[in-house]
């Protein structure tokens, strides 16, 4: 899953980030944050990413029903 926006023009003085939006996906009762990754796959925990426009969750594949 991938969060993507185009972000106005911040101010030129401080911090220049004007919206921070926050992608969260909630599998199998676990909560996982845009951009928290342990190798290829999303982790639980850590930190909203409060600098970039693009954020990704990415999960293993879920096992198949036999």
């Amino acid at each position: 899953m991938t969060l993507a926006w185009t972000d106005a023009p911040g101010s030129t003085a401080g911090a220049a980030y004007c919206n921070d939006l926050d992608l969260e996906v909630t599998a199998g009762g676990t909560i996982y944050k845009g951009n928290v990754f342990s190798g290829a796959y999303s982790v639980e925990g850590g930190l909203a990413d409060a600098k970039n426009n693009l954020e990704s969750v990415s999960l293993p594949p879920a096992p198949r029903a036999v």
